[in-house]
């Protein structure tokens, strides 16, 4: 690849590599997010038209589509993102919500 040649290719191909490790691990979060939950797995296989919640990857589609003709950038509204986006909200709503009902008192409470 030559545009990673040399010292500003060193620093882009350095920033690439961790941009791609962060997108990595934030897929992998969301997946063990959505695969913690019966009830969400169902629903991403409704989504995405999975028949088995496991063979998604984490992956979450852009926020903004690829330029367009003309140059111009969109937000990615397609239906499977705002779906997914609603799931993952409504996940971490759920367990916010189911984490403060198993809390036990506090130490200083005891």
């Amino acid at each position: 690849m030559p545009f990673m040649t040399g010292p500003e290719g060193q620093k882009r191909l350095e920033k690439w590599r961790a941009d791609a490790e962060r997108a990595a691990q934030q897929a992998a979060m969301r997946r063990a997010q959505v695969l913690r939950h019966d009830w969400a797995r169902k629903r991403l296989c409704e989504i995405f038209g999975y028949r088995r919640a496991d063979q998604w990857t984490g992956y979450l589609p852009p926020r903004f589509n690829p330029q367009a003709e003309n140059g111009s950038v969109t937000f990615n509204s397609a239906d499977a993102r705002v779906a997914l986006i609603a799931l993952l909200d409504e996940i971490n709503q759920y367990d916010e919500e189911h984490d403060k009902e198993h809390d036990g008192p506090a130490e200083d409470a005891i």
